[in-house]
């Protein structure tokens, strides 16, 4: 009888150990050893019901990627009209050229990561919020082909602001190719609409405001040639509606070839910093 307690106990041992869940181990998010910096164009509206998950996913992207990775948040035509007591319309001339240039999309939000097409996708824009951060990490695994920098000066008193942008071709490419310059604030509290309710002191981030550009980018290049640099300059008053201290230039250079509007490089730099 003992030794039949035994087998017992031990078949309940090995019954025991292979029911209990064996820890499983995430590595360490590690942030990627790559000079390109993402653009992330965020299709949005205060009356998109959807839009603060998107948010929300822009915002901890760039909480782990935060040298890497600029956002537009674009507002177009759709789900974008102002609710009854909102303060702000944040459409624009530009934002609505923005976004019926980057149609088609299947709602919002929705993100163009770089105007990159993406194997699977039925656009370039995705809709798919929790696969934005995949795609972002697999772009900047890709070659890194131009260096973008910023200089710009800001006068406080006359709110004047004068941008120079200069890229650098690390590779030789024929084709066409554009620069963007956006102007966006964050930190702009209005109404957002939220699953069937209103959010009334809903911080609004990286808003697109204005474009120094026109809104499908001005001609830069005919070709790239490695090393030889390229330089746009712009000037600009800011309204007295736009708080500086909240807003940042970014700059992109894509190509303009075919079909093919993919981002080469992007850059931010905060107006007042």
């Amino acid at each position: 009888m003992r030794a039949y307690n035994l087998i017992l106990l031990a078949l309940l041992a090995v019954v025991w150990t292979s029911c209990t869940e064996e820890g499983v181990m995430i590595p360490p998010f590690e942030e990627p050893d790559s000079k390109r910096v993402v653009l992330l164009e965020d299709l949005t509206g205060v009356q998109c019901p959807n839009c603060p998950k998107g948010a929300a996913a822009i915002e901890d992207i760039l909480t782990r990627l935060p040298n890497n990775v600029v956002a537009v948040g674009v507002h177009g035509n759709f789900l974008t009209k102002p609710l009854p007591e909102s303060k702000y319309d944040f459409r624009t001339q530009k934002s609505i050229a923005l976004e019926e240039f980057l149609k088609p999309f299947l709602g919002k939000p929705s993100a163009h990561i770089n105007r990159k097409y993406f194997q699977d996708e039925l656009y370039i824009a995705v809709d798919a919020t929790e696969l934005w951060q995949s795609y972002v990490e697999k772009e900047l695994k890709a070659q890194h082909v131009m260096d973008l920098a910023i200089n710009k000066t800001y006068d406080a008193t006359s709110r004047q602001l004068s941008i120079t942008v200069n890229a650098t071709p690390l590779i030789d490419e024929t084709g066409t190719y554009k620069i963007s310059v956006y102007l966006t604030e964050s930190g702009i509290v209005d109404l957002q609409e939220n699953q069937g309710t209103i959010i009334e002191d809903y911080e609004h981030n990286h808003v697109l405001r204005d474009m120094l550009t026109s809104a499908t980018g001005d001609d830069i290049a005919t070709s790239l040639v490695k090393n030889k640099l390229l330089t746009r300059t712009y000037a600009y008053t800011l309204p007295a509606t736009f708080n500086a201290s909240k807003m940042e230039i970014v700059a992109m250079v894509s190509r303009n070839t075919g079909d093919d509007k993919s981002v080469l490089q992007a850059a931010g730099v905060k107006v007042t910093e």
